[in-house]
């Protein structure tokens, strides 16, 4: 079993928050059940591909700044994020953390983002 088999079924069994990773160059390596279905996507429809592949590019290239700052810095960030779902075309909102991932030669080679939907509550704070 390789590293994202392992971590995307231990991330399905153990968790319902989206959980996903990409390499140092913002490819997606993978995703757990949770963002799949949301996206109604298999890992194969979206593993490879950049955040400019499957967002528009000025939400892509917002995400990939933060995955660059957790890169440079090897240190944790804690960010919030809006996308725009492509089954409803609906903006959705993110509380996310984004980690460094290391080998075993301690090199970041790559990042771990764990998101929550905060989309109702945005839109109550917007209604007071």
């Amino acid at each position: 079993m390789d590293y994202a088999e392992n971590i995307n079924g231990k991330a399905k069994s153990k968790s319902n928050y989206n959980v996903y990773w990409f390499d140092v160059n913002h490819k997606i390596m993978g995703a757990n059940f949770f963002i799949l279905k949301a996206a109604g996507m298999e890992l194969e429809d979206i593993s490879g591909k950049t955040l400019i592949e499957m967002h528009p590019e000025s939400i892509g290239t917002e995400i990939i700044a933060h995955h660059k700052e957790v890169i440079k810095t090897g240190q944790k960030v804690s960010c919030e994020e809006k996308i725009v779902n492509p089954k409803s075309g609906q903006s959705v909102h993110f509380d996310v953390v984004l980690s460094p991932l290391f080998d075993e030669n301690n090199e970041i080679f790559g990042v771990c983002g764990i998101s929550t939907d905060i989309t109702e509550r945005k839109r109550l704070e917007e209604e007071t």
